[in-house]
């Protein structure tokens, strides 16, 4: 396997992922801006209906203002999640493959029940910089309802230690499976946790996983 792209893909991965929440974001501050504006237009006839004009003409642009701002703020949601994105990683993974097929571009994976008796996982992970390998790694997976966690049996991956020019990353594979009997349909978030024993461990979701 080719891995010299992995960074790129896992950045696309986690920008997918920041856009989907974005979009949810910008969804809620659109329907936040409709009932301002319904407001707007409720104490505009109020007011319309008092004798002190000059009251009306003080509160109409004071709302037209806050509506204004609030609009305003709404671009700066993209810098403040991609800043948080783009922090310096302390791990460094990938998914090779989900369900028997290689993950899907857009963080999302759909699979459906009957089909599949189990969720098959399997990938690689290691630490940023000169750490020392992962002596152990869990694979999680979060629903509405529901969370599993699995610690799962290290992999060789002499292509990975290859990669990274270091030979002591050459048990960094791993492969977990969850029963389909465990999951209810819905949306789970997929997170790949590594760590040594007696060492704070470090996190990242990867993906999303819809079970239909």
């Amino acid at each position: 396997m080719d891995l010299t792209d992995i960074s790129y893909e896992q950045a696309l991965v986690d920008l997918t992922i920041a856009n989907n929440r974005v979009v949810e974001l910008s969804r809620k501050i659109n329907d936040a801006s409709a009932e301002l504006a319904k407001l707007h237009a409720q104490l505009a006839k109020a007011a319309s209906n008092t004798p002190e004009p000059n009251k009306t003409h003080t509160e109409a642009p004071r709302l037209v203002t806050t509506g204004n701002q609030s609009a305003a703020k709404a671009p700066l949601v993209l810098p403040g999640l991609f800043r948080t994105k783009s922090s310096k990683p302390k791990m460094i993974t990938h998914i090779d493959e989900i369900a028997g097929s290689p993950p899907s571009p857009t963080g999302r994976n759909t699979i459906t029940m009957g089909q599949y008796r189990n969720l098959s996982i399997s990938g690689w992970a290691i630490p940023t910089g000169k750490r020392a390998p992962f002596d152990f790694i869990e694979v999680k997976i979060s629903g509405k309802s529901s969370s599993i966690k699995k610690k799962v049996e290290l992999i060789e991956r002499p292509d990975v230690a290859t990669h990274f020019s270091n030979p002591t990353l050459a048990n960094s594979g791993f492969r977990a499976s969850f029963s389909i009997s465990e999951l209810q349909t819905g949306l789970y978030v997929l997170e790949i946790e590594g760590g040594r024993s007696g060492s704070p461990s470090e996190s990242v979701v990867v993906g999303e996983v819809e079970v239909r």
